[in-house]
């Protein structure tokens, strides 16, 4: 059964005079939206794991889409090849993140 959460209350996370304590249970259904939430922004990237100790950039190779062949192949004859380009990829990685502070 999914949880409902009344939208119209406001949780302040200050200590002050205006700190408003919720009297409530709050079930962990949020925090497991949290952790499903799909990241559109990462939709296309790739994991690779970097031993440790070797730096903070990764290097990649990529061989750009071949050029379709419009020759006929001819029974016997080896044709001549193609060539391939090869494009040098680099990404430095970084550590990103924040939080958030709450209060009793």
């Amino acid at each position: 059964m999914p949880t409902t959460y009344n939208s119209t209350q406001t949780i302040n996370t200050g200590t002050g005079a205006n700190s408003t304590k919720p009297n409530a249970y709050y079930s962990a259904m949020l925090l497991e939206l949290l952790v499903q939430t799909e990241f559109h922004h990462a939709k296309f990237a790739q994991e690779r794991p970097m031993p440790k100790r070797t730096g903070d950039t990764i290097n990649f190779r990529k061989i750009e889409a071949l050029e379709p062949s419009l020759t006929p192949l001819t029974e016997g004859v080896t044709p001549d090849g193609l060539s391939a380009k090869i494009t040098a990829i680099s990404a430095t990685t970084a550590q990103y993140g924040d939080w958030i502070p709450f209060t009793d």
